[in-house]
């Protein structure tokens, strides 16, 4: 609760070191995550500590709770900001799993919908992560380099509208042997 508060009380001047704090508690303790992200999307951050705070909690992507992985989305994408960071994209690409070895099947297929949700909502809202993530795609040159969410990527493309980038994209994918069943 005293982290619901925070960006009440703390004035923009230590708003930066207070963001690098939480974003190092959220690394700690988990259980935290949504009153953390919540707390730092209040705070007017700048760029520079914007990225540091994106950084540390990427770090720990792979080890966070599944149901807290469209919460931490919706942080990283939310604001459809101009600046989203290709390394923020290569970084989730790289260590968003769901591990379903202690988890039911349902909880996995709940946490991945709702993280497309997330992603489609920001991917909605910005071209730039749109064009970001298509030049990412697009640069994969191996087959198993490409992950299951480069294909929900595309399809949300697509729903969105960018039938004619998606396809070519599928389209040269294919005929490259990118993209093959398994």
């Amino acid at each position: 609760e005293i982290i619901f508060w925070l960006p009440s009380v703390v004035s923009q001047q230590r708003s930066h070191p207070v963001a690098l704090q939480l974003s190092n508690l959220m690394t700690k303790n988990f259980d935290l995550t949504p009153s953390i992200l919540d707390c730092l999307s209040s705070f007017s951050l700048s760029s520079e500590i914007k990225s540091q705070v994106e950084i540390e909690m990427l770090s720990v992507l792979h080890n966070m709770p599944m149901h807290f992985i469209p919460v931490f989305i919706n942080y990283i994408f939310g604001k459809g900001t101009k600046d989203c960071s290709s390394e923020n994209i290569r970084i989730i690409r790289e260590k968003l799993t769901w591990n379903s070895e202690d988890r039911s099947i349902s909880d996995v297929e709940s946490s991945q919908t709702l993280t497309a949700l997330s992603l489609k909502t920001a991917l909605s809202r910005s071209k730039a992560l749109n064009l970001e993530w298509l030049k990412i795609i697009n640069s994969v040159k191996e087959s198993e380099d490409h992950n299951p969410l480069d294909i929900v990527i595309l399809v949300i493309m697509y729903a969105l509208g960018g039938k004619e980038k998606v396809e070519t994209v599928f389209r040269k994918k294919i005929k490259a042997s990118l993209f093959v069943c398994t």
